[in-house]
């Protein structure tokens, strides 16, 4: 097996400047969780046991929701997913290893659109460690990041390493880890409420939600839709009610 350490550590300096980008980019209003960034497909995941309660008031950095979810498709892989690169040799991920469907995303540049699947190098749950992988024809693209929630497009200068077209067999299977989504109220500001979105208990990025009229921000989920309204006299607080259906 490939030590992926020195690999993982220009790939922690791509997710920073991924993570920059994300900050910059222009505000979406659905979550990325659902549907791999611009492009909707049936949902990759889906919300565990009861709706959750959301608090009534939260100040900065308080919860506004989090809940465990499940992923809708999973897969064990069939064989070695073998890297593909005139300098890197060895093995992206094994045979055997428990696998879920993260999403699609398409390639700027190239506009290839193709599905991603995550990989666990078992026994590890570790999220650094899993392997992301985007299919296009016949050969896959890793895809740094956070693994359990897909964010916008994939730049053709992130793709750090190349691989063989992962070969899975479909089936239930469990899938290791913090599978939990989080959303915490961060700020205001003139036409957004800033909420930061973790999952698996990491940062995914800090997403702006477009502020209504009424001065109100609607933040959707998968355990349904809050509204978030400004406190008078307050910029540091945020009231929070569900959604109707």
């Amino acid at each position: 097996m490939l030590d992926m350490r020195p690999m993982f550590g220009f790939a922690l300096a791509l997710l920073a400047a991924c993570a920059t980008w994300a900050q910059e980019a222009p505000p979406i209003d659905a979550p990325s969780a659902l549907h791999g960034g611009e492009l909707r497909a049936l949902p990759a995941q889906r919300l565990v046991g009861e709706r959750p309660h959301p608090p009534a008031s939260v100040a900065r950095g308080e919860t506004i929701v989090g809940f465990p979810f499940a992923f809708n498709r999973t897969a064990v892989l069939s064989e070695d997913v073998a890297i593909r690169n005139r300098y890197v040799k060895g093995v992206l991920a094994q045979a055997g290893s428990p696998g879920f469907f993260a999403g699609l995303l398409r390639q700027d540049g190239t506009g290839a659109i193709g599905e991603v699947w995550c990989f666990l190098n078992k026994p590890d749950s570790d999220p650094s460690k899993i392997a992301c992988l985007m299919t296009a024809g016949e050969e896959s693209t890793y895809i740094p990041g956070n693994p359990y929630v897909l964010v916008g497009k994939v730049q053709k200068r992130d793709a750090v390493l190349h691989g063989t077209k992962p070969r899975f067999e479909e089936k239930p299977v469990a899938i290791p880890g913090d599978l939990r989504l989080e959303y915490r109220f961060d700020s205001w500001t003139s036409d957004y409420a800033e909420i930061e979105e973790l999952a698996g208990g990491s940062r995914v990025m800090l997403r702006p939600l477009r502020r209504q009229p009424d001065g109100r921000a609607l933040l959707k989920t998968l355990a349904g839709d809050f509204w978030l309204a400004p406190v008078a006299g307050d910029p540091a607080r945020a009231d929070v009610s569900p959604a109707a259906p």
